[in-house]
């Protein structure tokens, strides 16, 4: 019984192939008619987005937004596969032992993947510390000037 969950803003509604094929659906000129436990729905317009999971519908007059998960979807969701890709960072650490030249970045301040977060001398060379992923400084524990060691933490990030 191969489950769906459509999502539309905070609701969800879960149905089977089964549920599927209870509906009395009515196609005709203006969209389809569907009966379903005594309700009646019109469908006027059905408008499918790039995205073949997203797709905004227009029902007795009013357009809702629906997210489409099939049952592979709610696998991964049940594995907690979805956020498997989702880069998160904790804090900054210095790469290589050296000298902090310049920290780029205040605290309090929020930065995205691939800016320029500090800058370390190692070995006469200038090496710009980049961001691996988005995030907000929590706190900065080191200064301009300071030595650090491989592995050291530089700046705390705010957990999310």
């Amino acid at each position: 019984m191969n489950p769906y969950k459509l999502i539309c803003q905070d609701d969800e509604i879960e149905l089977s192939s089964l549920d599927i094929q209870k509906l009395d659906i009515v196609d005709h000129q203006k969209g389809y008619h569907i009966l379903d436990d005594k309700r009646s729905f019109h469908i006027q317009e059905i408008h499918p987005s790039n995205n073949p999971k997203q797709v905004s519908v227009t029902i007795n007059g009013s357009t809702y937004d629906f997210e489409i998960k099939d049952h592979y979807d709610l696998l991964v969701d049940r594995m907690g596969l979805a956020d498997v890709g989702t880069k998160k960072i904790t804090d900054i650490k210095s790469p290589m032992p050296g000298l902090i030249l310049e920290i780029s970045i205040p605290q309090g301040a929020s930065f995205k993947e691939g800016d320029t977060l500090l800058i370390l001398e190692a070995m006469k060379m200038e090496n710009v510390i980049k961001a691996e992923a988005d995030g907000v400084v929590k706190k900065i524990l080191k200064n301009k000037s300071d030595a650090v060691e491989k592995g050291e933490i530089i700046i705390e990030l705010e957990a999310e």
